[in-house]
C-alpha cells in the first residue's frame, strides 16, 4: 500500500462528506481537491526532508502530532476542534515547506479543483495532519 492510499484510508466517504459540509462545498469538489492535495503534500514533504536539516524538522513535526487524531478525525471536522485542526495542519505545512510554498500549494490545489483560496487553504490544513499521521 502506498502513502496516498494509506492517507485515503482515513478519508472515507463519510469524512469527505463532513469536510465538504464544514467548508460549504460539494462532495465532488472536495474529492477532486483531495485527490490532488494528498500527493502534492507528500511530494512537498519529501522535498523538504531531502534538504539540509529537513529530515530533523520533519521528525520534530511528526513528534508533535496527536497520536489519536486519525481515530478522532470525524469528531473534529465540523465540530469545536475543526479550527484547531486547520491551524495545526497549516502551521505544520508552513514550518516544513515555508510560507510561500505552502500558500502556492494551496493555491494550485484550489485552481485545479475550482475552490477559492480560503477554502483550499482550510482543506490543506485539515489534510496535513492526516498525511503526517
Amino acid at each position: 500500500m502506498n502513502l496516498v492510499s494509506m492517507a485515503m484510508h482515513y478519508l472515507a466517504p463519510v469524512i469527505i462528506n463532513k469536510i465538504a459540509g464544514s467548508l460549504g462545498l460539494g462532495q465532488g469538489l472536495v474529492g477532486k481537491a483531495i485527490s490532488a492535495a494528498l500527493p502534492a503534500i507528500l511530494a512537498g514533504l519529501v522535498g523538504s526532508a531531502s534538504k539540509s536539516g529537513g529530515a530533523g524538522a520533519l521528525a520534530s513535526i511528526l513528534g508533535k502530532q496527536d497520536p489519536g487524531l486519525l481515530g478522532n478525525l470525524g469528531n473534529l471536522i465540523g465540530g469545536g476542534g475543526q479550527q484547531q485542526l486547520i491551524d495545526g495542519g497549516s502551521s505544520a505545512l508552513t514550518s516544513l515547506l515555508g510560507g510561500s510554498q505552502s500558500s502556492a500549494l494551496a493555491s494550485a490545489v484550489g485552481r485545479f479543483a475550482g475552490l477559492d483560496a480560503g477554502k483550499s487553504a482550510s482543506l490543506m490544513g485539515m489534510l496535513a495532519p492526516v498525511v503526517l499521521g
